[in-house]
């Protein structure tokens, strides 16, 4: 697995970024944006992106400095040994509190949304089975499979859009800015953190089949999800108006039960399929990313046999949000106020303090 030719390309690691990150669209951040925003919230995307400019220059600045295509590598050799292995394992530490939240969530969509009659636990352990296969089989399987499925999963979504814009009206996105130009970049600065997988991607490098290739993969995928969650925010709030779209859980979900083309309806069961390859596609790479952080932090050579335990406790611990005493929807939101100031700070933190040991003076 480490020749050449059983490595990532450019277009399998855009594939992974975009799918893993752009099908957030069809989850609740759109409407925990919009709590705030109203309805300048399809502006979220692009002053989020532009907030993350400087820290994912500085970011790639310093990963193009170092010779090492091992991020976990270049973590250590700026922080040093020890302090390079607590922030890998407080990493480690967000993204699986990430899975656990967004595992809840797409089981919650499943089941409220498709089957509302089959038990939580049922779907969840289905979702978690088919990612761990998908986890089993190794990354470049993983980005081979993203871009097969990437233009069926992108063309049905740009369907399902396109139908919801007939049906929209522009004037529901007025006021521009909504509920004024402060709460907007407020509220763009503590959703950056919707792109922080970008941030996780940067630990597969060593299995890409050059380094330069890593940053046109993220400025590729960077613009393209930027665009597509800008348009797709703008085309929820046109369809719903921003006052019953804060009230939808799932607004990408609840605009296919709407849709119809011609004489056909119930849309959702023709969207549903494409959508959940992307979704069983994401959660297999974030478990991907989990074993790759155990061995690494464990120094473990065969961790494939772990993968059953991380989906077990990981729906162990994500079925707890289900119980009356919790809401997804806040813990979700809480997560991404604390990662976004993680996502944009460290980028300038590691970039700074390799400034300050004279990593740049030779450039």
């Amino acid at each position: 697995m480490d020749a050449t030719n059983y490595k990532l390309g450019l277009k399998e690691f855009i594939s992974i970024a975009i799918i893993t990150v752009g099908i957030a669209l069809s989850d609740d951040t759109p409407s925990i944006v919009f709590q705030q925003t109203k309805t300048a919230g399809w502006m979220q995307p692009i002053f989020s992106a532009l907030f993350l400019i400087i820290p994912f220059i500085l970011l790639l600045k310093v990963i193009n400095h170092f010779e090492t295509d091992d991020f976990s590598l270049i973590i250590k050799q700026i922080l040093g040994k020890y302090i390079g292995t607590i922030i890998i394992a407080f990493l480690w530490l967000l993204l699986s509190v990430r899975i656990i939240i967004e595992s809840a969530i797409y089981t919650n969509i499943v089941e409220t949304m498709f089957y509302p009659n089959t038990p939580t636990t049922v779907i969840y352990f289905t979702l978690l089975l088919i990612s761990s296969y998908i986890a089993y089989k190794g990354i470049v399987h993983i980005g081979s499979v993203s871009w097969l499925l990437l233009a069926m999963i992108k063309i049905s979504l740009g369907i399902a859009l396109a139908l919801g814009m007939i049906h929209g009206h522009i004037q529901f996105l007025l006021p521009i800015f909504g509920g004024g130009e402060a709460v907007v970049l407020k509220e763009s600065f503590l959703k950056t953190s919707v792109y922080i997988d970008l941030l996780f991607l940067c630990f597969i490098m060593p299995q890409m089949k050059s380094k330069l290739n890593f940053p046109k993969g993220v400025w590729i995928s960077f613009i393209v999800i930027t665009i597509e969650l800008v348009i797709a925010f703008a085309i929820f709030i046109a369809f719903f108006d921003y006052q019953t779209v804060v009230l939808q859980n799932y607004p990408y979900m609840e605009i296919l039960r709407f849709i119809h083309l011609g004489f056909l309806s119930n849309m959702e069961s023709f969207f549903f399929p494409f959508w959940l390859m992307g979704t069983f596609i994401r959660f297999g790479f974030y478990l991907y990313l989990q074993l790759y952080f155990i061995q690494k932090l464990f120094h473990i050579e065969d961790v494939k046999h772990i993968i059953p335990a991380l989906a077990f406790f990981t729906m162990l611990l994500g079925l707890l949000p289900s119980s009356p005493q919790y809401n997804l929807f806040d813990i979700k939101t809480v997560f991404l106020h604390i990662a976004s100031p993680i996502l944009i700070i460290f980028p300038i933190l590691l970039w700074f303090i390799s400034w300050i040991k004279g990593e740049f003076k030779l450039e």
